[in-house]
C-alpha cells in the first residue's frame, strides 16, 4: 500500500505511558468496551491535549467500542485493576483498566524516525482513484508502538 506523505503532515513518535503517570485533572483518550454485567473496562488508554473535544462517541478499533475523551477526577485499585472516574461535558463515567492494557503517549517526532521496521498507524483521507494520503503519522520509538 501506498500512502502519500505531503510535508504538512505531522509525526510524533510513541512513548511509553502507565497507570503510574495518571493524575486528576488529566485529559485521557480512553477506549472502552462494555461486558455483559455493565463494567465499562478499557482495552486503550492514552493521554490527549486539554483541548481534545471531550465526550462518548462510538469507535472503529472493535465492534461495539466507545471512544471516551475525558477529565480524570480520579483513580483507586481494585482487584481487577485500576479504576478511573473520568468526567466528561454531559456526564461521568466509571473504566475499569485491567492489567496489561495497551497504552501509550505521542510525542513531537520527526520524519527521522520513520524507517524500515517501525510500527506506525496513520490516520488518512481516501482520495479520488482510490489513492491515500495521509493527515497524521505516529511511529513507535524505542520498541513502544502505536496504539490504535
Amino acid at each position: 500500500m501506498n500512502i502519500a506523505l505531503p510535508d504538512t503532515v505531522p509525526v510524533n513518535a510513541t512513548r511509553a505511558f502507565t497507570l503510574a503517570d495518571i493524575r486528576p485533572g488529566m485529559v485521557l483518550g480512553v477506549t472502552t468496551l462494555k461486558r455483559a454485567d455493565g463494567t465499562v473496562f478499557a482495552i486503550d488508554v492514552r493521554p490527549i491535549p486539554p483541548a481534545a473535544r471531550q465526550g462518548l462517541s462510538p469507535f472503529d478499533l472493535q465492534p461495539g467500542s466507545t471512544m471516551t475523551n475525558a477529565v480524570v477526577e480520579g483513580a483507586v485499585a481494585s482487584a481487577a485493576g485500576q479504576e478511573l472516574t473520568l468526567n466528561y461535558q454531559s456526564g461521568t463515567v466509571r473504566v475499569l483498566v485491567p492489567p496489561g492494557t495497551p497504552m501509550s503517549q505521542a510525542v513531537p517526532g520527526s520524519r527521522a524516525d520513520v524507517k524500515p521496521g517501525e510500527t506506525v498507524f496513520i490516520a488518512a483521507r481516501v482520495e479520488e482513484g482510490n489513492r491515500f494520503t495521509a493527515l497524521r503519522l505516529q511511529v513507535s520509538k524505542d520498541g513502544v508502538k502505536p496504539t490504535q
